[in-house]
Order: C-alpha cells, then structure tokens, then sequence
C-alpha cells in the first residue's frame, strides 16, 4: 500500500466533499482527482461511507481541536486579550479548508456537518466531546484569570460557556454578511 496516495486520497476526498457536497461526489470524482482510477481508490476504501469516516477522522476534527499551542498562549494572555484572539472550532475548521476561500465557506462546513452526521456512526458524539473539552479549557482560561488577573466573576462556568457561544455567534454572522 502507497501511503501517499491514501492521504492524497483522503485529502482530494475532503476538497470535493466541501466544494460538491458528500452526496454529490462519487468516487469516480475522486479517482479523477488523484489520477487515479476507481479501483485504486476502492483499494484502500472498500466504500465512500468508509472514506467518509477516514476524511472526518484524518481532516476534520483534528481541524475542530484546541491546537497545541493555544494553551500556552492561554496562561500568557490576559482575558480580554484571549477572548479577542480566541478561535472557535468553527473557524479552526474553515481556516482549514483547502483552497476554500469564497463566501460558501459556512454553506461549506454545514453541509459536511450534515453528511458526516449522516454517514459517521459516532460523529455527534466526537463533536459533543469536542465541544465539551473546549468548554472545560476556556473554563480554565477564565478560573486563571480570576486567580491570577483579579477578575471578579460570580459565575465562571456561565461566563466560559457565554465565551465561547460568543465567539460562535460572532463566526455565523460574519460568514454570513461576507461579501
């Protein structure tokens, strides 16, 4: 087996996946753009659900993860500091797409959410768990500041999770008012 072209595979996949859509694209598309033909690709995906799988677990949600250096960032930064530079996994994401720099980038990162939903067993539950280690991180981020910056905050569960719905908030909008 030729582990460069399973990752080409893989990532050409990811490209006409986010461009086409997962429904849209055969893995006739996908020899095409590897130069390859169908049963090459077959060679090392017995099925499109399978490269699904592989395009979500080698792509996707390593892009979605806290990048390591973010928590040494975390302890150097003050709060407002981290909260203005602070990317949410959506925009990890987005910021990851190969060669997706149009206005579609929100239809784009929908419509994979949809399809890998559809196509991943335990998707949602790698999102959710995800999701959860983001929340527990900036609620670290935010009990340092109060033990360190002399934050005064009542709640800082509350005010870790409004962070981060924020900075979500805050992604939709100017994807959606990009020019």
């Amino acid at each position: 087996m030729d582990a460069s072209l399973k990752q080409r595979i893989i990532n050409e996949a990811y490209k006409l996946f986010l461009t086409q859509g997962v429904e849209r694209t055969s893995l006739c598309d996908i020899a095409k753009a590897v130069y390859k033909s169908k049963g090459a690709v077959l060679h090392y995906f017995s099925s499109k659900t399978q490269l699904i799988d592989s395009v979500v677990r080698e792509c996707f949600l390593p892009a979605s993860e806290l990048p390591y250096n973010i928590y040494s960032l975390s302890l150097k930064k003050d709060l407002n500091e981290f909260v203005n530079s602070y990317k949410n996994p959506i925009e990890r994401v987005i910021d990851s797409f190969p060669n997706a720099t149009d206005n579609y980038n929100l239809m784009y990162y929908m419509q994979f959410m949809y399809a890998a939903n559809k196509y991943v067993e335990d998707f949602s539950l790698s999102y959710h768990s995800l999701l959860n280690q983001e929340e527990k991180f900036i609620l670290c981020v935010v009990e340092n500041a109060v033990l360190n910056q002399n934050f005064i905050i009542s709640n800082p569960q509350y005010y870790s999770r409004q962070i981060l719905e924020a900075s979500l908030g805050q992604t939709f909008l100017r994807l959606l008012l990009k020019k």
